[in-house]
Order: structure tokens, then sequence, then C-alpha cells
């Protein structure tokens, strides 16, 4: 190996540049955030919940995300009580909603979910969640695992999470990923194993899709979300959305790689190694095959359009709904940068830069003041609705 050079820089500083100035000033007014956020929790921690709605919901995702950024404060430089700051919070928040009941899906209250399962987190972790949103939530744990790495309740949590991922389920349910085919066998999934329980019922409209749209234009008299308020085309359309999706990875996934990637730094085993290869491995080959394209969904033995009549859009958190490119660009810079830093392949994310390309050099239309190209795909003559939230009919 070349031998890295290295500079003894021995000449007093003349004069502190402003921008280090400002960052220290940050860091010192970042150090009192504790003190700001006592209104909003009790004195053991948890978030001050709205008694007066009985039934009152929240990703719980969201909860943690709040939290994120005390741990790398700490590791920018901020003061040590951040750390212990951030050690109470993620004990506080697991306490709290690993208490609160998770309401039932559709009109079946707990489906699916066992007695003392039936929580916003089951045995510490998410119980049937999206990638997209347990990616986020996982953020505090990563950073605290990052400023902490010696605490052994960190990494236990680590360890046990990422057995859930892709190992045996410790409470017995059906394991979530599919070694042998290189897939997660739907898209929703946790320590309850497989979500197939959240696919297949009436889809209705609700206010949070307003800026989002649909999953699927193909389905006779669903035209535009709105036409989700007659309960028959919720149950057609619910019922189409189910068997697409019930039984079908997506790319977005992939953001599940850095779990296991914690888990190998903390134990150097090659078990999580080797997942991270062979996920990220599988969607590659899939790439290769999408002429410039990342497909977005695969079904159970790993082909693209499996579960959706052939096509490469549909997926969760894939090319038509919510978001589109956002999150298919995220997957693919997670995904090989986790597989990079096992590999040391370094051509990988050379596929995000392509995907960015193309869509660029096919689709981009330059204004005096944006670069515009497409973020979603769709079925052809598909209306995608965006509305305000104040103009929603």
């Amino acid at each position: 190996m070349k031998d890295i050079p290295r500079y003894e820089i021995d000449t007093p500083c003349q004069e502190v540049p402003e921008w280090a100035l400002l960052e220290r000033r940050y860091l010192e007014l970042a150090d009192t955030a504790p003190d700001v956020l006592a209104d909003y929790l009790t004195p053991e921690g948890e978030i001050i919940w709205p008694t007066c709605v009985p039934d009152f919901q929240s990703n719980v995702d969201n909860a943690f995300e709040g939290f994120s950024s005390f741990p790398l404060l700490y590791l920018l430089g901020g003061s040590e009580h951040l750390l212990a700051y951030a050690h109470r919070q993620y004990d506080a928040l697991t306490r709290q909603y690993s208490r609160y009941k998770k309401l039932g899906i559709g009109s079946d209250p707990f489906i699916t979910r066992k007695t003392g399962r039936d929580t916003m987190l089951v045995d510490e972790w998410y119980p049937d969640l999206n990638w997209m949103h347990i990616g986020e939530g996982s953020m505090f744990l990563y950073y605290l695992a990052l400023a902490d790495p010696r605490n052994q309740k960190t990494k236990n949590r680590v360890l046990k999470f990422t057995e859930y991922l892709i190992g045996e389920n410790p409470a017995g349910f059906e394991r979530n990923y599919d070694q042998d085919n290189r897939v997660f066998k739907t898209s929703d999934f946790g320590s309850n194993g497989p979500a197939y329980a959240r696919f297949g019922k009436p889809y209705g409209y609700s206010h949070w899709m307003d800026t989002y749209g649909l999953a699927f234009y193909d389905v006779p008299g669903v035209t535009t979300l709105l036409d989700l308020k007659n309960p028959e085309n919720a149950r057609r359309y619910g019922a189409v959305f189910g068997e697409r999706l019930r039984r079908a990875d997506t790319v977005t996934n992939m953001l599940s790689t850095s779990l296991a990637l914690y888990a190998f730094m903390y134990t150097g085993s090659p078990r999580y190694r080797d997942f991270v290869l062979d996920y990220v491995g599988g969607w590659r080959e899939r790439y290769e095959k999408g002429n410039g394209v990342m497909p977005d969904n695969c079904g159970p033995n790993g082909r693209v359009g499996e579960t959706m009549e052939g096509r490469f859009y549909g997926g969760t958190y894939g090319w038509t709904f919510p978001h589109g490119y956002y999150f298919i660009e995220d997957a693919l810079i997670i995904g090989g940068e986790n597989e990079g830093l096992l590999n040391g392949r370094r051509d990988a994310l050379d596929w995000a830069r392509e995907l960015y390309t193309n869509l660029v050099d096919r689709y981009g239309i330059e204004t005096d003041e944006k670069l515009l190209f497409p973020q979603k795909y769709a079925e052809d003559g598909a209306v995608i609705e965006y509305y305000a939230p104040e103009d929603t009919p």
C-alpha cells in the first residue's frame, strides 16, 4: 500500500477564520438544546403524548428522528452531556413506544398481531414498517453507535435488530429475508415478520395522499386519488394494490444494508458482510438489465415485475408512489456506499450517477433558473395530481 503523505504545520495561526468562530458558537448554542426541549418531555424523557385523543397515532420513526442529531453533535465536538442525553432519550423513546398500542389495519384491530406484540415497537424494533421509515428512524441508533462504540446496550440492539432483519425470527415468525433468492419477502416487515396483512384491504382516500397521488393508475374506476372516496373503488383498488405488493420486494429495502454494516463493524462476522454484498448484488443484476433505469420491484424469485404484470415500476417507495426518484437514488447511494466499504469497489456509486445522467439526458429541460427532469413514472395517460392542502376538494 502506498504511504499516505504526512504534513506537520507549526506556524501559529495569525487570525482565526470567521467560519471557525461561528462553528464554535453554534456548538455552544446547541449544547443548550436539552434545556429547550424539556418543556416537551416528561421528566423521564418521554414525549408528552396528546391524552385528549386516546387512540392518537404517529409514525414512531418520527420520534427517533427528532433526537438523532444529539449524538451527531457530540461527534462534531459538542459537550459530553449531549452523549449522555442521547442515550437517555433513546432508552426513553424505546420504553414509551414499546408501551403504546398500534392501531389495527383496516377494520380488523391488531390483525395478525399476537398479544404483547401489538405495540408501536415490539422487542424494541419496528414490527411492520417499510425501510424508508425504518431507515429514517435508525439514524439515531447509527449515530449512537458511532459516538459511543463501546456501549454494550447499543451494540446489543444493533445485533438484535439485524437478526430480525436477515435471520431466523427470534419470536418464531416467518423470516423476513429469503437468502436463496436474495429478496425480502415483502416491503413492510419487522420484528413480527413479513406484514402480508397490510396489503389487500380496501384502500380509501386520506388527506396525507394529497401530495402523492396513486400507486397504480390502471384500476377501473380509479383515475385520481379522489376516486378512492367511493367505497367500491377503494375495495377494488385495495385488491389490486394487495395482489401486486403483498409479495414484492422493493429497491428501497437496500437502505437496510446500513444496519447489517453496523453489525459487521461490531463483530467482523462474514455473515453480515455477505448479506450486504449479496443483496446489493441482486439489485445490480436487475439494474444491468434496465437500460440505465433501476427497476423498483422484484418478486419472490427475484424477477423484476414478477408480481406487477411485468412492470419495472409500482414498488413501495418506487417510481410511481409516493416520491419517485428521490428514494430510489437514496437506495442506490446507500447500497453502493455500503458495498464499497466492504469490498473496495471503486465504481460502487456509478449506478447512482448513471441514473441521474440518463434522466437528465433523456428528459431534462433547462430553464434560466432550474434543471427539470422527471421524478415519477406511471401508466400511459396517468393523471398524477398534486394538491396543496388548502386546495383539496
